[in-house]
Formats: C-alpha cells, structure tokens, sequence
C-alpha cells in the first residue's frame, strides 16, 4: 500500500503577481472544494503591494499537488 505524503508549500503573491488577498481567497475556495487539507493565513513581513497591506502568505497543505497545479490553471484560465 502506498502512503500520500503530505507536502507544504508557501504561497506569496509576490511570485504570482496576483494580489495577496485573491490567492487566500482562491486557496480557501480550492481547500472547500476538498484539494486542500488547510490554508493557514499569516501576515507577510515583505509587503507585496506597498502601501499599507502587507499581504498574506498562505501556507498550504496539499492532498495531490498537481491536482490543485491543474485547478489552479483552469481558474486563472476561466477568470
């Protein structure tokens, strides 16, 4: 029997160059829909946008890493 490993990674919006907010919001969608175990939220020491918003990094645990890869292509395809 094979065991799933479970992997993290660190999503910043400074390497996808969507805002912050629409990657939490996007990676709580993709947690609902059951791709993800858990999206935790945290404030980012680097602020992404400037200004006041300092951003979220969300730190994200995956079931299937290219599954939530192929829905993360089809949203960014549709919108």
């Amino acid at each position: 029997m094979l065991r799933r490993r479970a992997s993290t990674i660190r999503v910043i919006s400074i390497e996808t160059g969507i805002p912050s907010q629409t990657v939490y919001r996007h990676m709580c969608k993709l947690e609902n829909l059951g791709y993800l175990e858990r999206v935790i939220p945290s404030t980012g020491t680097k602020a992404s946008t400037g200004g006041r918003n300092p951003g979220i990094w969300g730190f994200v645990t995956l079931h299937k890493q290219e599954d939530v890869a192929r829905a993360v292509e089809e949203h960014r395809r549709k919108t």
